[in-house]
């Protein structure tokens, strides 16, 4: 079994467990739906980060008021370096823009989609994300 390890997986991770663990969680199927912005069956890698970076915000900002203070961004894993690279505004908290934004942020998205994507077309079907899930599910357990 390939080992899916570091912290490009946290967001997969943490979507996979929310799926499968919390009774009102959504199905993975509708999971997919949600991620699938458009409507077409498939997740493009927009649609992915667009996603999982909205995910990752909700996650992180513990007290809900749209930002991500630089405490909320340490008590998640972050480090000190990484807040300040994607708070670009340097207000002393990030925004969802500014998250979106970040090449850093993007780039932690990388791995995951490619492995997702298991046949390269720059898509996930939803064949595909139920394949992963499971691989990063059996991982995670």
């Amino acid at each position: 079994m390939k080992r899916i390890s570091g912290l490009p997986y946290l967001a997969i991770a943490l979507f996979v467990t929310n799926c499968a663990t919390k009774p009102s969680a959504p199905t993975p199927e509708q999971s997919f739906k949600s991620a699938d912005l458009n409507g077409d069956g498939k997740v493009s890698r927009s649609e992915y980060d667009s996603h999982q970076i909205g995910e990752m915000f909700a996650r992180f900002d513990g007290n809900k008021d749209s930002a991500i203070s630089e405490k909320e961004f340490l008590d998640n894993g972050g480090t000190a370096a990484g807040f300040r690279k994607i708070n670009t505004s340097s207000s002393g908290s990030i925004t969802l823009q500014e998250a979106k934004a970040s090449a850093g942020v993007r780039k932690s998205l990388d791995a995951p989609f490619k492995e997702a994507d298991k046949n390269g077309n720059g898509q996930v079907s939803i064949e595909e994300f139920l394949a992963y899930r499971k691989d990063a599910f059996d991982y995670v357990r």
